[in-house]
Protein backbone atom coordinates (compact mmCIF):
# COMPACT_ATOMS: atom_id res chain seq x y z
CA UNK A 1 0.00 0.00 0.00
CA UNK A 2 2.85 1.96 0.40
CA UNK A 3 3.29 2.77 -3.14
CA UNK A 4 -0.10 3.08 -3.68
CA UNK A 5 -0.46 5.91 -1.04
CA UNK A 6 2.47 7.79 -2.98
CA UNK A 7 1.07 7.60 -6.14
CA UNK A 8 -2.33 9.20 -4.25
CA UNK A 9 0.05 12.15 -3.09
CA UNK A 10 1.30 12.63 -6.52
CA UNK A 11 -1.91 12.68 -8.31
CA UNK A 12 -3.51 14.72 -4.84
CA UNK A 13 -0.81 17.33 -5.37
CA UNK A 14 -1.22 18.04 -8.81
CA UNK A 15 -3.84 21.53 -8.08
CA UNK A 16 -0.22 22.68 -6.36
CA UNK A 17 1.57 22.19 -9.86
CA UNK A 18 -1.39 23.01 -11.46
CA UNK A 19 -1.82 26.88 -10.00
CA UNK A 20 1.90 27.82 -11.52
CA UNK A 21 2.47 26.14 -14.74
CA UNK A 22 -1.25 24.90 -16.11
CA UNK A 23 -1.24 27.69 -18.79
CA UNK A 24 1.93 26.25 -19.90
CA UNK A 25 1.43 22.65 -19.72
CA UNK A 26 -0.33 20.97 -22.87
CA UNK A 27 -3.14 18.45 -22.67
CA UNK A 28 -1.11 15.76 -23.51
CA UNK A 29 0.13 16.25 -19.93
CA UNK A 30 -3.00 16.17 -18.35
CA UNK A 31 -4.01 13.09 -20.22
CA UNK A 32 -1.14 10.89 -18.89
CA UNK A 33 -2.16 12.14 -15.17
CA UNK A 34 -5.49 10.63 -16.17
CA UNK A 35 -3.74 7.22 -16.94
CA UNK A 36 -2.59 7.59 -13.66
CA UNK A 37 -5.97 7.73 -12.07
CA UNK A 38 -7.30 4.96 -14.03
CA UNK A 39 -4.24 3.10 -12.75
CA UNK A 40 -4.88 4.01 -9.20
CA UNK A 41 -8.50 2.48 -9.53
CA UNK A 42 -7.51 -0.75 -10.82
CA UNK A 43 -5.83 -0.70 -7.47
CA UNK A 44 -8.34 0.29 -5.44
CA UNK A 45 -10.72 -2.22 -6.90
CA UNK A 46 -7.98 -5.09 -5.64
CA UNK A 47 -7.81 -3.16 -2.07
CA UNK A 48 -9.53 0.03 -0.64
CA UNK A 49 -10.69 1.68 2.31
CA UNK A 50 -13.31 5.08 2.83
CA UNK A 51 -10.08 7.16 3.21
CA UNK A 52 -8.74 5.90 -0.08
CA UNK A 53 -11.44 6.29 -1.59
CA UNK A 54 -12.08 9.98 -0.58
CA UNK A 55 -8.22 10.72 -1.94
CA UNK A 56 -9.15 9.17 -5.62
CA UNK A 57 -12.28 11.83 -5.49
CA UNK A 58 -9.90 14.63 -4.84
CA UNK A 59 -7.52 13.71 -6.92
CA UNK A 60 -10.25 13.69 -9.88
CA UNK A 61 -11.76 16.31 -8.93
CA UNK A 62 -8.47 18.23 -9.12
CA UNK A 63 -7.94 16.57 -12.58
CA UNK A 64 -10.95 17.83 -13.63
CA UNK A 65 -10.02 21.15 -12.81
CA UNK A 66 -7.42 21.28 -14.71
CA UNK A 67 -9.01 20.04 -18.16
CA UNK A 68 -12.30 21.58 -17.47
CA UNK A 69 -10.62 25.39 -18.19
CA UNK A 70 -9.28 23.75 -21.93
CA UNK A 71 -12.89 22.16 -22.31
CA UNK A 72 -14.68 25.19 -21.65
CA UNK A 73 -11.98 26.67 -24.86
CA UNK A 74 -12.90 23.47 -27.07
CA UNK A 75 -16.94 24.33 -26.44
CA UNK A 76 -16.20 27.57 -27.25
CA UNK A 77 -14.92 27.01 -30.24
CA UNK A 78 -17.86 24.86 -31.31
CA UNK A 79 -20.03 27.08 -30.32
CA UNK A 80 -18.28 29.83 -32.41
CA UNK A 81 -18.37 27.90 -35.49
CA UNK A 82 -22.14 26.83 -34.88
CA UNK A 83 -22.98 30.77 -34.38
CA UNK A 84 -21.08 31.87 -37.72
CA UNK A 85 -22.91 29.22 -39.46
CA UNK A 86 -26.59 30.00 -38.16
CA UNK A 87 -25.34 33.51 -39.15
CA UNK A 88 -25.09 32.87 -42.27
CA UNK A 89 -27.96 30.40 -43.03
CA UNK A 90 -30.26 31.72 -40.72
CA UNK A 91 -32.40 31.77 -44.09
CA UNK A 92 -32.27 29.50 -47.16
CA UNK A 93 -30.11 31.70 -49.46
CA UNK A 94 -27.07 31.26 -52.37
CA UNK A 95 -24.60 32.61 -49.22
CA UNK A 96 -25.73 29.48 -47.30
CA UNK A 97 -24.90 27.60 -50.09
CA UNK A 98 -21.57 28.93 -50.86
CA UNK A 99 -20.41 28.78 -47.30
CA UNK A 100 -21.45 25.28 -47.33
CA UNK A 101 -19.47 24.51 -50.69
CA UNK A 102 -16.56 26.00 -49.92
CA UNK A 103 -16.44 24.40 -46.15
CA UNK A 104 -16.24 21.05 -47.36
CA UNK A 105 -14.22 21.69 -50.53
CA UNK A 106 -11.35 22.39 -48.05
CA UNK A 107 -11.06 19.52 -46.39
CA UNK A 108 -8.68 21.02 -43.52
CA UNK A 109 -11.65 23.35 -42.76
CA UNK A 110 -14.07 20.15 -42.17
CA UNK A 111 -11.64 18.63 -40.87
CA UNK A 112 -10.83 21.40 -37.77
CA UNK A 113 -14.53 21.26 -36.78
CA UNK A 114 -14.34 17.56 -36.53
CA UNK A 115 -11.16 17.49 -34.64
CA UNK A 116 -12.34 20.01 -32.02
CA UNK A 117 -14.94 17.78 -31.38
CA UNK A 118 -12.49 14.69 -31.52
CA UNK A 119 -10.49 16.59 -28.83
CA UNK A 120 -13.49 17.25 -26.40
CA UNK A 121 -14.75 13.82 -26.41
CA UNK A 122 -11.01 12.76 -25.50
CA UNK A 123 -11.09 15.09 -22.83
CA UNK A 124 -14.42 13.64 -21.38
CA UNK A 125 -12.87 10.45 -21.73
CA UNK A 126 -10.41 11.17 -19.42
CA UNK A 127 -12.23 12.13 -16.90
CA UNK A 128 -14.26 8.60 -16.96
CA UNK A 129 -13.29 6.77 -13.98
CA UNK A 130 -15.47 3.45 -14.48
CA UNK A 131 -16.22 3.08 -11.00
CA UNK A 132 -19.63 2.59 -9.53
CA UNK A 133 -18.48 4.79 -6.23
CA UNK A 134 -18.63 7.82 -8.41
CA UNK A 135 -22.08 6.67 -9.92
CA UNK A 136 -23.16 10.55 -10.27
CA UNK A 137 -19.51 11.80 -11.52
CA UNK A 138 -19.82 9.76 -13.97
CA UNK A 139 -23.57 10.17 -15.01
CA UNK A 140 -22.69 14.03 -15.31
CA UNK A 141 -19.79 13.48 -17.57
CA UNK A 142 -21.86 10.88 -19.79
CA UNK A 143 -24.64 13.41 -20.02
CA UNK A 144 -22.10 15.96 -21.23
CA UNK A 145 -20.89 13.42 -24.16
CA UNK A 146 -24.23 12.50 -25.21
CA UNK A 147 -25.60 15.96 -25.84
CA UNK A 148 -22.49 16.32 -28.15
CA UNK A 149 -22.74 12.78 -29.47
CA UNK A 150 -25.66 10.70 -29.44
CA UNK A 151 -28.24 12.80 -31.73
CA UNK A 152 -31.39 11.30 -30.97
CA UNK A 153 -33.05 11.36 -34.35
CA UNK A 154 -29.82 9.63 -35.58
CA UNK A 155 -29.89 6.06 -36.99
CA UNK A 156 -26.54 5.55 -36.60
CA UNK A 157 -25.17 3.60 -33.54
CA UNK A 158 -21.77 4.35 -33.44
CA UNK A 159 -19.55 5.86 -30.49
CA UNK A 160 -20.26 9.51 -31.80
CA UNK A 161 -23.36 9.90 -34.40
CA UNK A 162 -22.54 13.70 -34.86
CA UNK A 163 -18.78 13.13 -36.37
CA UNK A 164 -20.54 9.97 -38.45
CA UNK A 165 -23.32 12.34 -39.82
CA UNK A 166 -20.33 14.53 -41.01
CA UNK A 167 -18.14 12.27 -42.49
CA UNK A 168 -21.30 10.81 -44.31
CA UNK A 169 -22.18 14.25 -45.34
CA UNK A 170 -18.81 14.76 -46.30
CA UNK A 171 -18.31 11.33 -48.51
CA UNK A 172 -22.18 12.62 -50.02
CA UNK A 173 -21.01 15.98 -51.56
CA UNK A 174 -17.95 14.73 -53.00
CA UNK A 175 -20.20 12.69 -54.94
CA UNK A 176 -23.09 15.44 -55.70
CA UNK A 177 -20.62 18.24 -56.53
CA UNK A 178 -18.66 16.08 -59.14
CA UNK A 179 -22.43 16.42 -61.10
CA UNK A 180 -23.74 19.22 -59.89
CA UNK A 181 -20.06 21.65 -60.92
CA UNK A 182 -21.31 20.92 -64.57
CA UNK A 183 -24.47 23.01 -64.75
CA UNK A 184 -22.12 25.50 -62.13
CA UNK A 185 -18.85 25.64 -63.77
CA UNK A 186 -19.18 29.13 -64.22
CA UNK A 187 -19.63 29.87 -60.44
CA UNK A 188 -16.72 27.81 -59.35
CA UNK A 189 -12.74 28.74 -59.64
CA UNK A 190 -10.58 26.52 -58.28
CA UNK A 191 -13.25 24.40 -56.13
CA UNK A 192 -14.19 27.70 -54.49
CA UNK A 193 -17.82 28.74 -55.19
CA UNK A 194 -18.05 32.38 -56.19
CA UNK A 195 -21.36 34.11 -54.55
CA UNK A 196 -22.25 36.77 -56.66
CA UNK A 197 -22.59 34.43 -60.13
CA UNK A 198 -24.24 31.85 -58.42
CA UNK A 199 -26.57 34.46 -56.96
CA UNK A 200 -26.71 35.33 -60.99
CA UNK A 201 -27.19 32.20 -61.94
CA UNK A 202 -30.34 31.89 -59.43
CA UNK A 203 -31.45 35.36 -60.66
CA UNK A 204 -31.44 33.79 -64.50
CA UNK A 205 -33.73 31.16 -63.83
CA UNK A 206 -36.49 33.83 -62.77
CA UNK A 207 -38.26 31.69 -60.38
CA UNK A 208 -39.93 33.64 -57.58
CA UNK A 209 -39.04 32.76 -54.04
CA UNK A 210 -36.52 30.25 -54.95
CA UNK A 211 -35.34 28.81 -52.10
CA UNK A 212 -39.24 28.01 -51.18
CA UNK A 213 -39.74 26.09 -54.28
CA UNK A 214 -36.90 24.13 -53.87
CA UNK A 215 -37.20 23.20 -50.12
CA UNK A 216 -40.48 21.97 -51.57
CA UNK A 217 -39.10 19.82 -54.19
CA UNK A 218 -36.57 18.12 -52.30
CA UNK A 219 -39.15 15.34 -52.39
CA UNK A 220 -37.16 14.57 -55.52
CA UNK A 221 -33.93 13.56 -52.87
CA UNK A 222 -35.66 13.04 -49.42
CA UNK A 223 -38.90 11.58 -50.23
CA UNK A 224 -40.16 8.29 -50.33
CA UNK A 225 -40.49 6.52 -53.41
CA UNK A 226 -42.78 3.51 -53.00
CA UNK A 227 -40.12 1.58 -50.58
CA UNK A 228 -37.10 3.09 -52.03
CA UNK A 229 -35.84 7.16 -51.53
CA UNK A 230 -36.69 9.36 -54.19
CA UNK A 231 -33.10 10.06 -54.64
CA UNK A 232 -32.43 6.50 -55.35
CA UNK A 233 -35.49 5.93 -58.44
CA UNK A 234 -34.08 10.10 -59.74
CA UNK A 235 -30.35 9.60 -59.65
CA UNK A 236 -28.83 12.80 -59.75
CA UNK A 237 -26.52 12.16 -62.40
CA UNK A 238 -28.93 10.67 -64.50
CA UNK A 239 -30.89 13.86 -64.09
CA UNK A 240 -27.85 16.35 -64.99
CA UNK A 241 -26.80 13.75 -68.18
CA UNK A 242 -30.17 14.52 -69.31
CA UNK A 243 -31.41 10.69 -68.84
CA UNK A 244 -34.74 11.68 -66.76
CA UNK A 245 -36.41 14.69 -65.96
CA UNK A 246 -38.79 13.70 -63.20
CA UNK A 247 -39.99 17.56 -62.45
CA UNK A 248 -41.15 17.68 -66.01
CA UNK A 249 -42.62 14.29 -65.86
CA UNK A 250 -44.86 15.77 -62.74
CA UNK A 251 -45.74 18.67 -64.45
CA UNK A 252 -46.93 16.95 -67.61
CA UNK A 253 -49.30 14.20 -65.60
CA UNK A 254 -48.92 14.91 -61.75
CA UNK A 255 -51.17 12.30 -60.87
CA UNK A 256 -49.85 9.17 -62.72
CA UNK A 257 -46.47 10.55 -61.60
CA UNK A 258 -47.30 10.26 -57.70
CA UNK A 259 -49.05 6.58 -58.47
CA UNK A 260 -46.08 5.72 -60.60
CA UNK A 261 -43.21 6.21 -58.16
CA UNK A 262 -45.86 5.47 -54.93
CA UNK A 263 -45.53 9.31 -53.68
CA UNK A 264 -47.73 10.30 -51.60
CA UNK A 265 -48.19 13.99 -51.79
CA UNK A 266 -51.11 17.07 -52.03
CA UNK A 267 -51.50 17.50 -55.31
CA UNK A 268 -53.16 20.88 -54.58
CA UNK A 269 -50.68 21.91 -52.67
CA UNK A 270 -47.88 21.41 -55.65
CA UNK A 271 -50.11 22.74 -58.80
CA UNK A 272 -48.86 26.55 -58.07
CA UNK A 273 -45.45 25.41 -57.61
CA UNK A 274 -45.42 23.95 -61.08
CA UNK A 275 -46.55 26.78 -62.91
CA UNK A 276 -43.46 28.45 -61.11
CA UNK A 277 -40.63 26.06 -62.49
CA UNK A 278 -43.07 24.70 -65.78
CA UNK A 279 -40.69 27.00 -68.36
CA UNK A 280 -37.08 26.19 -66.35
CA UNK A 281 -37.73 22.31 -65.99
CA UNK A 282 -38.31 21.87 -69.60
CA UNK A 283 -35.36 23.85 -70.46
CA UNK A 284 -32.77 21.04 -70.65
CA UNK A 285 -30.09 23.14 -69.50
CA UNK A 286 -31.78 25.78 -67.14
CA UNK A 287 -32.97 22.03 -65.31
CA UNK A 288 -29.86 21.15 -64.70
CA UNK A 289 -28.98 24.58 -63.19
CA UNK A 290 -31.92 23.66 -61.31
CA UNK A 291 -31.63 20.12 -60.01
CA UNK A 292 -28.63 21.39 -59.02
CA UNK A 293 -29.24 23.93 -56.79
CA UNK A 294 -31.64 21.71 -55.28
CA UNK A 295 -29.33 18.93 -54.15
CA UNK A 296 -26.64 21.88 -52.94
CA UNK A 297 -29.55 23.18 -50.59
CA UNK A 298 -30.42 20.47 -49.91
CA UNK A 299 -27.12 18.82 -48.56
CA UNK A 300 -26.44 22.41 -46.98
CA UNK A 301 -29.59 22.27 -44.84
CA UNK A 302 -28.63 18.99 -43.65
CA UNK A 303 -25.27 19.93 -42.92
CA UNK A 304 -26.65 22.92 -41.00
CA UNK A 305 -29.07 21.02 -39.04
CA UNK A 306 -26.52 18.39 -37.56
CA UNK A 307 -23.58 21.13 -36.88
CA UNK A 308 -26.13 23.07 -35.06
CA UNK A 309 -28.35 20.16 -33.67
CA UNK A 310 -31.20 21.41 -34.85
CA UNK A 311 -32.50 18.84 -37.03
CA UNK A 312 -35.48 17.55 -36.81
CA UNK A 313 -36.26 14.17 -38.48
Amino acid sequence: MAFLQQVISTASGLSSVVSTVALVWTIYYYRKQTELLKTQIDEMKKESSVQECLQLRDSTIRLHEVLSPLMLDEIGEIENFRDELNKVCSSPSVSCISYIHNLFSRPEKIGEFKEKISRLLRDLNSLKVGDPRFKNYEEFVEDVYSSICNIPYSSSKGECELLEEIERMKNEYSEIIKLTDVPLINDIKGNMMKEIELGKEVGKLGIDDLFDVVDKFSFIIDGKCGDKTCKDVFPLRDVIEGKINPLKEMIENPKEFYKKYGLELGCDEYKPLLVKIREVVEDDEESKVFYSILYLNWISNQFKSYATGKHNG
